[in-house]
């Protein structure tokens, strides 16, 4: 994990208390806790001093007018996960930004003008499969990455936070301005069930491309940096598609299993999981990315908070069961999926 995801989630998961607890739900459940030993002021001057860094470090105007982005090689670091080597940005930064801009719009009086022109770019970099998906990875230049690294195929697990920003805009701002931030919501939610839910075993798929890449052996396949429980809640929440909940149920039971038979004492998730829908199991080595495709590694190490939101704002009980095995076993010095 390189600086930047470092950062990433570091941010959001400061910025899920102050977020949370103002505008979604008052009470969190009684387990839920804050870092001990500093006040709220001084959590909050932290979170928003991390904040500037994260905006002056890897936020940029460019691309065209008013275009916001997110520039994942501002830091001197190598951007890596598969990605072209002149990449400006992804579909997962995207997401992320519009998310931490959204969040923070209490504290930051540009923030509507920042998420407008992330939407702009969003628009600009539609996925080949539908304009309410994003394309994956974007270049240098402002265009979308060659054939060869899949740049105008969609990532799920950045759709979904583009998803998701969408509803929380709607939120703090209403949909009755320049942009109907609603049915922008609602657009992007429609298009990852068409494309990256499987259809008839209510799983998150990698992408719209699986399918038409080597004879579809990703198909099958989830990554658990998708698995953005609460998101699923609010997208079902947002459109009365209770079909939304049945990918939930099933996002808790491929987690559920992999805890059983493969992660018993850390229940900690690998980055892909393939054999689905009936054997889910960890993938092997070089599977799609790299040596640590079936480890705990950089997809999966969001997996913890992703899953903790859904404690946070829900009260899912799953969610806590899910998370106590990791937090019991957080005194090892490593963390290897099979355990």
């Amino acid at each position: 994990m390189n600086y930047f995801q470092k950062a990433l989630i570091k941010l959001l998961a400061y910025s899920l208390w102050i977020f949370s607890s103002s505008s979604i739900q008052a009470t969190p459940p009684a387990s839920v806790i804050k870092p001990s030993g500093y006040s709220q002021p001084e959590l909050d001057t932290a979170l928003l001093n991390f904040y500037q860094d994260w905006k002056e470090t890897y936020l940029r105007q460019q691309c065209g007018v008013g275009r916001y982005l997110v520039d994942m090689a501002a830091d001197g670091n190598t951007v890596e996960g598969g990605t072209a080597a002149s990449t400006l940005t992804t579909s997962e930064a995207h997401g992320y930004g519009m998310l931490i801009t959204v969040m923070m719009a209490d504290f930051d009086p540009q923030a509507r003008r920042i998420f407008d022109g992330m939407v702009d770019f969003f628009h600009d970099h539609p996925a080949q499969s539908a304009p309410g998906l994003m394309a994956w990875n974007q270049l240098r230049n402002c265009k979308n990455a060659g054939e060869n690294v899949g740049g105008s195929n969609s990532a799920s697990d950045g759709d979904m936070d583009i998803a998701y920003a969408f509803l929380l805009a709607d939120k703090k701002w209403g949909s009755s301005g320049k942009i109907n931030y609603k049915h922008e919501a609602v657009n992007a939610i429609t298009a990852i069930k068409q494309h990256e839910v499987d259809p008839k075993n209510h799983f998150i798929r990698l992408g719209d491309w699986v399918d038409d890449i080597d004879d579809g052996q990703y198909a099958n396949t989830t990554r658990s940096s998708d698995f953005m429980v609460s998101h699923l809640k609010a997208y079902a929440d947002a459109t009365g598609d209770k079909s939304w909940d049945e990918v939930r149920d099933t996002t808790y039971a491929i987690m559920a299993s992999i805890r059983q038979t493969d992660s018993p004492k850390t229940a900690l998730m690998p980055d892909f999981i393939v054999g689905l829908p009936n054997h889910p199991q960890p993938a092997k080595a070089m599977f799609l990315e790299g040596e640590d495709d079936g480890a705990y590694s950089w997809n999966a190490a969001r997996y913890p908070w992703r899953v903790a939101l859904d404690y946070r704002l829900n009260g899912d009980k799953r969610a806590l069961s899910a998370l106590a095995p990791i937090n019991q076993s957080m005194d090892h010095q490593h963390y290897p999926c099979r355990s």
